[in-house]
């Protein structure tokens, strides 16, 4: 797809499905360091260091990613450098040797980087994420336990696999390249491409969502720190109405958040998560925040993370639970509209609605105007209520 939202710029993304839910003899939580393994091979002679250093130097950003569904190979580049990106990845796939003294260097240091990570606001979420599904073998999120020595003698059979088996992916350019460029430079690489005849199977669900309310907490160790945080999820089915309607009930929580929480010296930052493999979910996770002293009303000062932990929770209440009004839904879609005129103008936005459709399924994307428009209040509210009655977490990070 030619664009020109970023000029003299393109994004690329090799894909093939099958992920980390399809390796063999995975054990639990292991798929979480499975992408780091792909940084740890020499490609084509060159050390994986030396390899990481030329794709820097000629400003290629090349991510190397193993998902719950998918391998991807995949970043930005600029324009005249395809030829080299389409080169660089055809030789990953085919010339590559697994560097162990790298990856033994690795497994030194990871485990201070996951602390470090685990101590500060993105250990939240991991925290919330176990309270939600304890049982889940396929997480995300990283633990130092389950970082195995042996995990790359898994993993490159995985890759042998994949990558000879290119008929079961898509590869999509996106962004300033012309096609006959384009039709060039794959015309003379896309025949060393492997193909095969096996075909990757979605992994099937790992585990039941807890329909309880936890409430979790931690000393925070700085000031910004300082929160408290409401997170919901529910087992939903996606299609592209409830994809659409959990969007603008986003844009409407934030509004009503706003005027709920002014009060107490809070505001409200909103971020979401749609789930498709190994099961279908959505989540939103609100964090109530101390308003910086500028913003604070007169005579009023932040209440404390336990006291804006009782604000937020009756807020929310108030606002998943409230009828949504015509015009408050037509100013809702009008924001929304804006924002994904924005967003699919992005070359990786593009290429992310693309490879969802492709590995997941799931075409949320393609009449994404038309949907928004005709969206219901009731369908908004649907999912306000499922959220509402799903699984919750309260997470309070205090003195």
């Amino acid at each position: 797809k030619k664009t020109d939202a970023a000029p003299g710029q393109f994004g690329f993304s090799f894909l093939v499905r099958g992920g980390y839910g399809s390796i063999l003899d995975l054990e639990m939580g292991e798929g979480a360091f499975a992408s780091d393994v792909l940084y740890h091979y020499d490609v084509a002679g060159m050390t994986c260091q030396d390899f990481n250093m030329m794709l820097k130097a000629n400003a290629i950003d090349l991510r190397r990613t193993i998902g719950i569904s998918d391998l991807r190979l995949e970043g930005s580049a600029p324009s005249d450098m395809l030829q080299l990106v389409v080169k660089s990845i055809v030789s990953f796939a085919n010339y590559r040797r697994f560097n162990q003294e790298s990856y033994d260097r690795y497994l030194k240091s990871e485990p201070l980087r996951i602390e470090m990570a685990l101590s500060d606001v993105s250990g939240l979420m991991a925290d919330v994420d176990a309270v939600m599904r304890p049982d889940y073998r396929f997480t995300q999120y990283k633990y130092a336990r389950n970082l195995k020595k042996s995990l790359p003698d898994k993993v490159n059979p995985y890759l042998n696999a994949r990558f000879h088996n290119m008929n079961d992916g898509v590869i999509m350019i996106v962004g300033d390249v012309p096609a006959d460029q384009v039709l060039k430079v794959f015309t003379k690489y896309a025949g060393s491409l492997g193909t095969g005849k096996s075909i990757a199977i979605r992994p099937q669900s790992q585990y039941v969502l807890k329909s309880s309310i936890s409430s979790l907490g931690r000393k925070a160790i700085h000031e910004d720190m300082l929160s408290a945080t409401m997170s919901m999820s529910a087992m939903v089915p996606v299609t592209a109405e409830r994809f659409f309607a959990f969007k603008l009930a986003q844009v409407l929580l934030k509004e009503r958040l706003a005027a709920g929480l002014k009060d107490a010296g809070l505001w409200a930052e909103i971020s979401d998560g749609v789930e498709l493999s190994p099961a279908e979910r959505f989540s939103l996770t609100v964090t109530a925040r101390p308003l910086g002293e500028s913003s604070l009303p007169e005579g009023v000062s932040p209440a404390s993370a336990s006291e804006a932990m009782r604000v937020l929770r009756e807020s929310l209440s108030a606002s998943l639970s409230s009828p949504v009004s015509a015009e408050a839904l037509k100013v809702a879609k009008s924001v929304l509209a804006k924002q994904l005129e924005y967003d699919m103008a992005q070359p990786e936005n593009v290429i992310d609605a693309a490879a969802v459709r492709y590995s997941d399924g799931k075409d949320l994307y393609s009449k994404y105007k038309e949907i928004v428009n005709a969206l219901s209040a009731a369908a908004v509210q649907d999912i306000m209520a499922s959220l509402d009655a799903g699984c919750k977490v309260e997470y309070v990070m205090d003195k």
